[in-house]
């Protein structure tokens, strides 16, 4: 039996250009990108959103931990040979990116991009015990946790339901790689240019998370954007764009 990869890749007309390569976080999918994958491939960059095993219409695999999404990541992108990558990675996505680039040094990763993630990421027990006890209510107070009072009810309604679809056993294991991670000690290794981006009011990883990365990886720079929580690049996409290409170009 094949394993499907849920992904879409959109290639730039100009073959120089970097392709950008978006890992989203705990319990997400590929669509949580829209708007970056809109606007980047309309500026003529290469474009990758792929959903993660057992997330979106990917397949699922028995155990899902950091490792293995590394594996993954690597097993996915080491075959398509692109010149010039840019890692994107949101919350547990920007987990991988880390643990991706102290493992492997053989692609042609150029820049990483860390949105809503740290070096640590702890989930309080008690979110198991909701997740447990009454999933769909608690996925729909995530909705509401991981945005501000301000964001359309649309897009908060957008992200439970992806939250929904992959399911309490994708939510819990997710959950669980994001408890066990932990490379604070190791950061310094991480020698790419980094750009550090976090919303002002994100509960989940707060920006005292994004201040520890700038602070240890050498080459970073750090952006906090006012108004914005957890899923920055969807309540404040123009912004976080804007960023992202300024140092890309950089």
């Amino acid at each position: 039996m094949s394993f499907e990869i849920d992904f879409e890749r959109l290639t730039p007309n100009n073959p120089n250009n970097p392709t950008l390569v978006f890992i989203h976080g705990a319990g997400g999918d590929k669509t949580q990108w829209e708007f970056q994958k809109n606007y980047f491939s309309s500026q003529d960059f290469g474009v990758i959103v792929l959903s993660l095993p057992g997330h979106g219409d990917s397949s699922r695999v028995k155990t899902i931990n950091i490792n293995g999404y590394v594996q993954f990541l690597y097993d996915f992108l080491q075959p398509l040979r692109i010149n010039k990558i840019i890692l994107v990675g949101h919350s547990m996505g920007g987990a991988i990116i880390q643990q991706f680039m102290l493992e492997h040094n053989d692609l042609n990763v150029e820049k990483l991009v860390l949105i809503g993630t740290g070096a640590k990421l702890g989930v309080a027990p008690y979110v198991f015990e909701m997740i447990e006890n009454d999933f769909e209510n608690a996925m729909k107070l995530m909705g509401d946790f991981v945005f501000t009072e301000n964001t359309p009810k649309q897009l908060k309604k957008d992200n439970e339901e992806v939250l929904v679809r992959n399911g309490k056993k994708v939510i819990i294991e997710d959950f669980n790689t994001c408890q066990e991670f932990d490379i604070r000690s190791e950061l310094k290794e991480i020698t790419k240019p980094t750009l550090i981006i976090c919303g002002v009011e994100d509960k989940l990883t707060p920006s005292k998370f994004s201040s520890f990365l700038h602070e240890n990886i050498p080459y970073s720079e750090i952006f906090i954007i006012p108004d914005s929580s957890h899923f920055v690049m969807q309540e404040k996409s123009d912004k976080v764009n804007e960023l992202i290409q300024n140092w890309i170009l950089k």
